[in-house]
């Protein structure tokens, strides 16, 4: 029987990991959603690049031999890392249907990365923020969708540089179309923001 600590160290392990293979896949499927056609040795490329730089990560030492072992692994000529990430996350299907679902999301993603240097990742209750990123909620991304439409307010988190930077992301997102975007929340003290995303097209 596993003591109380154990216990916490493996369900922490379990947390960082499925943390991890969701925030891989993300990435990889904001880079499809933008109209890239990666071959295996490509998306292999950008999820080793990914992998490497949580390698050196403290939020990441709990599972930082798991990385590395994902990273040694995925250097071999066989090696499908997609497919890898898809089997530690355990639920490949559910995450290809969110990734047909939630198309337009990702595009956005992609573009506020291209145009604004902004970086979207999926937010855990322990997920540790940085600054400068935004964070989708991972049961937003699981049930706000279906038949790649919107069902359901998206809600984005984040920590900006101040009210101009605030407004300048606001006015990018709802510049695309794609999203009306509106502030939930603003915490200036923390420079904390809750943004709602909705489909233009539903009033």
């Amino acid at each position: 029987m596993q003591s109380t600590e154990q216990l916490r160290q493996t369900m922490e392990k379990k947390f960082l990991l499925s943390e991890l293979m969701m925030n891989v896949l993300l990435m990889l499927y904001i880079k499809i959603s933008a109209g890239h056609r990666l071959k295996i040795a490509q998306k292999n490329a950008l999820i080793l690049s990914y992998l490497k730089a949580k390698h050196k990560d403290p939020a990441y030492k709990a599972i930082k031999k798991d990385i590395k072992s994902m990273i040694v692994n995925g250097r071999g000529k066989s090696a499908n890392l997609e497919h890898a990430m898809n089997e530690i996350y355990d639920s490949c299907s559910n995450v290809e249907q969110q990734r047909d679902n939630a198309d337009s999301l990702y595009k956005l993603f992609n573009r506020l990365w291209e145009g604004l240097g902004i970086a979207t990742e999926v937010f855990h209750a322990e997920t540790q923020t940085v600054k400068g990123k935004l964070y989708v909620l991972f049961d937003h991304l699981e049930n706000c969708f279906e038949d790649n439409k919107q069902i359901a307010p998206v809600s984005l988190l984040g920590e900006v540089n101040g009210k101009a930077d605030l407004d300048r992301i606001m006015t990018f997102i709802n510049d695309d179309n794609a999203f009306d975007c509106s502030v939930y929340e603003y915490n200036q003290d923390r420079q904390q923001v809750h943004l709602i995303l909705n489909d233009p097209n539903i009033k």
